[in-house]
């Protein structure tokens, strides 16, 4: 789930290279 989350991200995200920590961190933030 983290992984697929994290892939979300990067979609939203691209000129942000996040790890899957970094997205996790992004997940419980919000």
């Amino acid at each position: 789930m983290v992984d697929e989350y994290a892939a979300v991200l990067a979609s939203q995200f691209p000129n942000l290279r996040l790890t899957r920590d970094a997205a996790f961190d992004q997940a419980v933030n919000r």
